[in-house]
């Protein structure tokens, strides 16, 4: 296990971005993105306790294991997305954006503008 103060700081810049991602969906978050952010809290809470010297290392590293398994699927979800992303060519997506204008153009797909209440 990495140091407490370093595991604490990573932990945090997590917790960070799960939370832009929950404000950017309003009030619709998906219950996964909930937990991830309950268990990045969790582990925050565990850090700073081993910080603190209010419970040693290996009881500090027994707690996390189970928080550890969502922290490192996360991780491995989030490579995965951005392994698809890098593989899609620029041609692809241009292709994707033009056939798109194509059928707005023709009346096939129609687009309505979202109201936010």
């Amino acid at each position: 296990m990495t140091d407490p103060k370093n595991y604490r700081r990573k932990l945090k810049k997590n917790l960070n971005t799960l939370r832009e991602r929950e404000a950017k969906y309003g009030r619709d978050v998906p219950v996964d993105l909930l937990n991830q952010i309950e268990d990045h809290e969790k582990a925050i809470a565990l850090t700073d306790q081993v910080i603190a010297g209010e419970i040693t290392e290996a009881e500090w590293q027994e707690a996390l294991q189970p928080l550890l398994v969502s922290l490192e699927q996360e991780r491995v979800t989030n490579n995965i997305f951005l392994t698809y992303i890098q593989s899609l060519s620029l041609p692809y997506l241009i292709g994707i954006g033009v056939a798109l204008l194509l059928l707005i153009g023709l009346g096939v797909v129609n687009i309505e503008p979202v109201r936010v209440a």
